[in-house]
């Protein structure tokens, strides 16, 4: 599970189910939009796609998706575990799916 939230001004994000799929890639489905952080919006189930990882450490990922894309995602706070279960949004109120 992921979650790739923007910061100020909109605070729009993202919580994502992540399966790898070989060594180097992970397929993504999309399960909800954030918008400004409290708007929360379910995915289709046709918001899907694939991430090329080229660099991974604790810190840092980066990768390629399957549009083209470029992301540089940085872990804000190693502590944090997403559940696998639906349930908290990005304000950490509960959400159902």
């Amino acid at each position: 599970r992921a979650r790739n939230q923007e910061t100020s001004p909109l605070f729009n994000g993202v919580d994502a189910e992540l399966t790898p799929d070989g060594t180097s890639n992970v397929k993504v489905q999309f399960k909800t939009f954030w918008i400004f952080g409290l708007i929360p919006i379910k995915a289709p189930e046709t918001a899907r796609g694939e991430l090329e990882i080229t660099y991974l450490d604790g810190d840092m990922r980066i990768c390629r998706g399957d549009k083209g894309n470029l992301f540089v995602l940085l872990m804000e706070d190693s502590s944090v575990r997403l559940n696998r279960k639906e349930g908290k949004g990005s304000d950490g109120g509960d959400v159902e799916q």
